[in-house]
């Protein structure tokens, strides 16, 4: 068993209430899983409306491959139907949610900014 976890946010500012989802790839022949992360407190999320989403991948394959045993994970997340918020970064989730869209739809990528020190 192994935790996923995706740290949602925009800058400083946790995301709320967005739909994520890890899509994980397992070895040849078996299918990718789609396995929806949560932020509710439940589960593998110790704390509820953090900006941290996660669950627990169980559907390994057999653990006698003859092969190599190579997983990878791809995290997709978007704002379920208008419902995500960004919590100011001031007073974290304290403060006035900011109500918009910011997370992408699936399929349309976004850059992601490489900070350099």
């Amino acid at each position: 068993m192994i935790v996923i976890y995706a740290d949602l946010s925009q800058g400083y500012q946790q995301v709320n209430n967005a739909k994520v989802t890890a899509i994980v790839e397992r070895p040849s022949p078996y299918g990718a899983v789609e396995l929806p992360l949560l932020d509710n407190g439940g589960g593998a999320d110790t704390t509820k409306d953090d900006g941290i989403y996660s669950a627990y991948f169980l559907d390994f394959v057999d653990a006698n491959c003859q092969r190599s045993c190579r997983y990878g994970i791809q995290v997709m997340a978007n704002d379920e139907d208008g419902r995500a918020i960004v919590f100011g970064a001031a007073t974290n989730s304290a403060s006035k949610p900011i109500y918009y869209s910011i997370i992408p739809e699936k399929g349309d990528p976004q850059p992601v900014e490489i900070l350099t020190a």
